[in-house]
């Protein structure tokens, strides 16, 4: 046995001098971080999905929207927006019309 003899290596580690900055600007850009990281969207879908339903893998709220429109908004809001001429509504159908009878 060999006394004074480190068996394993000793690694150094440098510390990093970080600029000092406000506990609340860290708590601000900490907040900015988690929210980019859990910001949900809604995002157009190729089928007509139940209401509230979401993309499993992303976590995005799903729409379906036809004649030309583009999907947007925020989840629980999502909208169709720039519909084709003529069409609008909350998919971007045709419009209703007033029967006579």
């Amino acid at each position: 046995l060999v006394t004074g003899v480190a068996l394993f290596p000793t690694f150094v580690t440098a510390a990093l001098r970080v600029p000092d900055v406000s506990s609340s600007t860290q708590l601000s850009i900490l907040s900015s971080s988690r929210r980019r990281e859990t910001e949900k969207t809604c995002v157009a879908s190729s089928f007509s999905p139940e209401p509230g339903e979401f993309d499993a893998a992303t976590g995005n709220e799903l729409i379906y929207c036809i004649n030309g429109g583009t999907a947007g908004g925020t989840p629980g809001n999502c909208t169709c927006t720039s519909c084709n001429e003529g069409f609008g509504g909350a998919h971007c159908g045709p419009p209703c019309v007033a029967s006579s009878d």
